[in-house]
């Protein structure tokens, strides 16, 4: 049966071969518009992966439970390290720790929003 917590866990895995396949470019033809444009980048790309993996599990009730939340969140940094270190095999790409760390900021946004909108519809 398709369910939304299945069809978040569909989207995760998309959107998480999204980010490999753009990760693995040795350049990408993006204007620079403001310093520091990439941090955002990894914020909204690894919050988009946050609330995604979220929503494909189950909750308790009308809130996600606590180790729920850092299930995901650890998901989200684990897989941005492993991008990061994937990225210092790409030709004209290197891994910044930094990146690391708007990765994981963008995990702990993006879970907390899907938990925030649930509570709330819920």
């Amino acid at each position: 049966m398709f369910t939304p917590i299945n069809l978040s866990r569909l989207l995760a895995l998309l959107w998480a071969g999204l980010i490999f396949h753009l990760s693995s470019q040795s350049l990408l033809d993006v204007p620079l518009l403001f310093p520091g444009q990439d941090k955002l980048f990894h914020v909204v790309a690894f919050g988009t992966l946050g609330f995604l993996v979220l929503g494909g599990t189950r909750p308790a009730g009308s809130v996600y439970p606590y180790g729920k939340l850092l299930a995901a969140v650890l998901l989200v940094a684990v897989y941005g390290i492993l991008d990061e270190y994937h990225q210092s095999f790409v030709p004209g790409r290197s891994a910044d720790p930094l990146d690391v760390v708007a990765d994981v900021a963008g995990g702990v946004v993006g879970v907390w929003l899907m938990a925030y909108v649930y509570r709330k519809l819920n």
